[in-house]
């Protein structure tokens, strides 16, 4: 397993207040924050141990 990159981290600190308890997007969250997960998942999927 990989580690985060400076930019998958700071990816993640910004969609945080918009992702509750559970790890759900919260409805209220902005588009751009919405988009910043996208990546963020995308860029991340590497990262999974199997």
């Amino acid at each position: 397993m990989r580690r985060m990159t400076d930019e998958e981290l700071k990816m993640l600190y910004e969609v945080r207040p918009y992702v509750d308890k559970y790890g759900n997007l919260k409805k209220d969250a902005p588009e751009e924050i919405k988009e910043t997960l996208k990546k963020l998942l995308l860029s991340s999927a590497d990262n999974v141990c199997y």
